[in-house]
């Protein structure tokens, strides 16, 4: 959905609590990149993306793309990433910029963790 770009994408059939919370977590983590924060996007995959995001997500709509699950190029992609990590259910993937799923994580993801990973990750690679 996003070429040449690193993208944090959040797959969740309705965006509850936890969701905004993922969102308002990896906007914070995406900040902390800094120089490398422009290499990074953000997606929301969910069904129908004009219901209204849970008020922890609400200063994270900023730079945030949502893509409703409805199209079927985003249902697709939502069934092979959880194909790919073997799980479903509310997760955070982290997709390089071709497109291939690098890494994912729980709902419950620790911060450090994910901003460690990604600046790791940035810093090995010479694309997007």
């Amino acid at each position: 959905l996003v070429p040449g770009k690193w993208a944090l994408t959040v797959v969740a059939e309705q965006c509850d609590a936890t969701c905004g919370d993922m969102l308002y977590r990896i906007r914070q983590v995406r900040t902390l990149l800094k120089g490398d924060s422009s290499r990074v996007t953000r997606l929301l995959l969910t069904r129908g993306t004009t219901a209204p995001l849970p008020a922890a997500a609400k200063d994270s709509v900023q730079g945030l793309t949502q893509v409703s699950l409805d199209t079927t190029a985003a249902s697709e992609l939502a069934a092979a990433l959880a194909k790919a990590a073997g799980t479903n259910g509310l997760r955070l993937y982290l997709t390089d910029p071709l497109g291939n799923l690098v890494l994912h994580y729980p709902a419950n993801f620790a911060n450090p963790g994910l901003q460690k990973d990604l600046k790791k990750l940035l810093g090995l690679s010479s694309i997007g």
